[in-house]
């Protein structure tokens, strides 16, 4: 924690499907000094993308959608790289970072890609054909969050929460006001 400057950290070994170990160290808060407990919870910014992978492969085992469908098909709007307009960018491209599509127009609202909604919608392909390189992309699981809430019929944070975190035991969620606050670590620098 020292060599990598950490504030805080939690950690949960299992074993067998068992918890072996669960710990945290340092600070929840560093301008009270409030040590951290196995009970505080963290902001995952990316690391949510694990949710919403889990998610996603909850459906296509349901054979509600497959890894290898249009993307544009899924969501209900036209996405393909206009550099290779012929090429089928599927929902495992857009999943693993393989769509040729980039952040530059912005990636809080989908209409950025939406030749409907954007007139520099093309702005947000790569000029390499999809399925030929790597380039993270948050729009990536922007998308795939609109297109799990699409298909399961319910708001994502909702869906995360009844078919992920609340089977495996975990309590968190995407909804912060329905958390409690006292248990969230504070973001700060040293």
């Amino acid at each position: 924690m020292k060599e990598q400057d950490i504030i805080g950290m939690s950690y949960v070994g299992v074993k067998g499907g068992k918890i072996i170990e669960a710990s945290s160290l340092g600070l929840k808060n560093i301008e009270s000094n409030t040590p951290l407990s196995n009970d505080d919870i963290f902001r995952i910014a990316s690391i949510s993308k694990s949710f919403s992978a889990t998610s996603i492969m909850q459906l296509v085992e349901a054979k509600k959608i497959s890894l290898d469908d249009d993307f544009g098909k899924l969501v209900g709007f036209r996405i393909r790289n206009p550099n290779f307009p012929d090429k089928v960018i599927t929902l495992r491209m857009v999943m693993s970072h393989t769509s040729s599509i980039n952040d530059s127009q912005g990636y809080f609202n989908l209409d950025v890609i939406n030749p409907d909604k954007n007139p520099d919608w093309a702005k947000c392909y790569n000029t390499y054909a999809p399925g030929a390189d790597y380039e993270y992309c948050n729009l990536n699981y922007n998308m795939v969050g609109a297109l799990i809430e699409r298909v399961s019929g319910e708001r994502f944070d909702n869906y995360v929460k009844n078919h992920v975190l609340e089977p495996l035991g975990l309590y968190g969620g995407y909804n912060v006001d329905s958390l409690d606050k006292s248990k969230f670590v504070t973001l700060a620098k040293k």
